[in-house]
C-alpha cells in the first residue's frame, strides 16, 4: 500500500488549514458493484458519501464541514444559503447551523417553485431544524446571488453576522471536503497502476476537481469525468477555474488546474432539477441491481453519463469505473409531478430490461475540460 497523504493538512503543509468542524462518518465505503457491473460491462465501484450523514446530505457535508469551521473562526452568527424545495443542501445547512450553535436561514427561489401547502420531505427537515426561511416563488433561480445577498445585508443590519453559503458550496474552503474524498478513495482503491474512471456529478464541478487535484498531485492514473447537470461544459469550466483561483490564493501554493476533469453534456435531459424517462430508469436499475437509491437530479443524471460513456466506449469495457454517489436520495422519497408521471408510466407498461442507450456526442472533445 502506497503511503499518501491522508489530510488536506499534510497535503498542503503550511497552509495553516483550520480543522473541519462536523460529525460526519469517515472514510465513507467504497462498495464492489458487481452485478451492475456486469450489465454495463464495467469493473463498478461506488463511493458512497451517502453515508456520511443520517440525514441524506452526502458529500456537501464533507464540503460544509470545512465551510462551518472557516465561518466560526471569523466570528459568524449565522449561515445564509439558497435552495430549491427538494434541496438537501438546505437541510445540510440547516443542520450544520443547529450543531454548531449558529442561527439558520434558507432563502428558496426557482422558476418553477411555489410555496408547499404542507411541509415534506427536505422541506419538512428544514423547518424541524429551525431553520428561518424567505420565499421568491415563480422567480428566476439565476437571480440566486442578489437574493441572497438582500437577506445577508437584512441580517447584517439585525446585528448578526452572516456568513453565505452559495449552492453547492462552491466558495473556499468547500473545495477541501472535495480534495479530502479524493485523498480517502487513493487510500482505498488497490495500488496497482490500473487506469481508473472516477465520474462524478458536475453542478459547480468542485467535486470532479477536488478529485482532479488530489489525482495530479499524487500522480495517479485516474480519469476523472463531470456530468454536467444544468450548465453546459463553458460554464461548470468557468466554474472550476474560480474555485482554481480561490484555492491557490487561500493556500499560498499552484494548484493542478480544471483541465484535467473531463466534462460530458449529454446527461443533463431538461436541465437542472428536471428529469423524465431517462433518469428514472436509472434509478429503478440501481435499486434492481444494486439495491441503492439514486436520486433525479444528481446521481441518475451521473447514472445516465455513465452508461453512455460506456456505450461510447469513453469509458472502455472491462476498465475500472468509480461512481461517486453524492447523496441527495432524500429528495427521490419526496415526490414531485415530473417523477410521478414517469414512474407511472414505467408501472403501467412492461418492466423495462436493461438496454444500453445510444451514446450521447460530447460537446467538448476538442477543448480539455
Amino acid at each position: 500500500m502506497t503511503n499518501f497523504p491522508t489530510t488536506v493538512a499534510a497535503l498542503f503543509p503550511g497552509a495553516g488549514l483550520t480543522a473541519a468542524d462536523g460529525e460526519i462518518r469517515v472514510p465513507s465505503p467504497l462498495d464492489p458493484a458487481p452485478r451492475l457491473g456486469s450489465v454495463l460491462g464495467v469493473d463498478l465501484w461506488v463511493k458512497r458519501e451517502d453515508r456520511l450523514d443520517d440525514l441524506g446530505c452526502g458529500h456537501k457535508v464533507r464540503k460544509l464541514a470545512h465551510v462551518v469551521a472557516h465561518a466560526r473562526a471569523g466570528g459568524a452568527t449565522a449561515l445564509v444559503t439558497t435552495a430549491s424545495v427538494p434541496s438537501s443542501q438546505a437541510v445540510m445547512v440547516a443542520a450544520g447551523a443547529a450543531r454548531a450553535g449558529l442561527r439558520a436561514h434558507v432563502v428558496y427561489c426557482g422558476d418553477v417553485q411555489e410555496r408547499p401547502r404542507s411541509a415534506a420531505g427536505n422541506y419538512l427537515l428544514v423547518g424541524l431544524l429551525g431553520a428561518d426561511v424567505t420565499w421568491h416563488e415563480h422567480t428566476a433561480w439565476d437571480r440566486w446571488p442578489e437574493l441572497l445577498a438582500d437577506v445577508v445585508a437584512r441580517l447584517r443590519d439585525e446585528g448578526e453576522i452572516p456568513y453565505a453559503v452559495p449552492p453547492g458550496v462552491t466558495d473556499w474552503p468547500g473545495l477541501l471536503g472535495s480534495v479530502e474524498l479524493g485523498l480517502e478513495l487513493a487510500a482505498q482503491l488497490p495500488a496497482d497502476g490500473r487506469t481508473t474512471h472516477v465520474l462524478t456529478a458536475a453542478g459547480s464541478g468542485g467535486t470532479a476537481y477536488g478529485i482532479a487535484i488530489v489525482a495530479a498531485l499524487l500522480d495517479l492514473p485516474w480519469q476523472v469525468h463531470g456530468i454536467c447537470l444544468g450548465t453546459g461544459p463553458a460554464g461548470v469550466l468557468a466554474e472550476m477555474d474560480r474555485q482554481h483561483a480561490d484555492g491557490e490564493k487561500a493556500l499560498g501554493t499552484a494548484l493542478p488546474g480544471p483541465e484535467r476533469v473531463r466534462l460530458h453534456d449529454g446527461a443533463r435531459g431538461g436541465g437542472y432539477d428536471r428529469w423524465g424517462r431517462a433518469e428514472v430508469t436509472e434509478i429503478r436499475r440501481w435499486l434492481t441491481h444494486q439495491q441503492t437509491l439514486l436520486d433525479p437530479t444528481y446521481t441518475a443524471k451521473t447514472a445516465v453519463g455513465l452508461t453512455q460513456l460506456v456505450a461510447g466506449g469513453i469509458v472502455p469495457r472491462g476498465a475500472r469505473a468509480v461512481f461517486v454517489h453524492t447523496g441527495g436520495s432524500f429528495r427521490t422519497l419526496q415526490g414531485a409531478p415530473a417523477l410521478d408521471s414517469e414512474l407511472g408510466n414505467l408501472v403501467r407498461g412492461p418492466a423495462p430490461g436493461f438496454r444500453t442507450p445510444a451514446a450521447v456526442p460530447e460537446t467538448n472533445e476538442e477543448s480539455p475540460a
